[in-house]
């Protein structure tokens, strides 16, 4: 596992960190943008090394992601954004109204493999530093045939003490917190 001493919660704590920074910028609408490439790791290699690195699982975090059945890719690089929250009026953060701005926008779904890269890519203080608390991956939702638990999406959020890879289940009247980030296509290049 790759961490490093939290000094602010004490010598003795430690936190999961990304293997190398991972560059990003805020343009003028203060929407988030960073570059992102596959490494062609399947749901289960995504599970295995997440869990190495020290991250968390929550919810059905685990379950969706083992459930994820379209191919990784090897080699495409997304440039992502990350639509804030905060930047998106209140009673428009449902996933169809996101999804429907971005459609306008000329933006697209991502893969499911992009929450991976995200949470592998950034801990708790690097989406702090954004100012989001989390980051929702609006891919297609993955259904788990195991479970009676619907379709989900994958996201990863921090709390003070650690950080976590976890699924929200997809329905179109959950309205969604200003703190939350959603993470969207702006290119595909392969």
């Amino acid at each position: 596992m790759i961490v490093e001493a939290d000094r602010e919660r004490g010598d003795d704590a430690l936190i999961p960190i990304a293997p190398r920074p991972i560059p990003w910028t805020v343009d003028d609408s203060g929407d988030i943008h960073f570059t992102l490439i596959s490494n062609g790791l399947s749901p289960q290699q995504w599970e295995k090394r997440l869990e190495c690195r020290g991250w968390k699982y929550l919810n059905f975090g685990r379950s969706i992601l083992k459930c994820a059945t379209e191919p990784a890719t090897k080699g495409v690089t997304y440039n992502i954004v990350v639509r804030r929250g905060q930047n998106i009026k209140d009673g428009d953060r449902s996933i169809q109204q996101i999804l429907e701005d971005a459609k306008q926008r000329g933006w697209t779904v991502p893969h499911w493999e992009i929450a991976c890269l995200i949470r592998d890519g950034f801990t708790g203080r690097h989406l702090e530093e954004m100012g989001v608390s989390s980051i929702l991956t609006l891919h297609r939702p993955i259904k788990v045939y195991t479970a009676n638990i619907g379709y989900h999406r994958l996201s990863i959020f921090y709390t003070e003490s650690d950080d976590y890879f976890n699924s929200v289940v997809d329905r179109a009247d959950i309205q969604f917190d200003h703190t939350i980030g959603f993470a969207l296509v702006e290119a595909t290049v392969s």
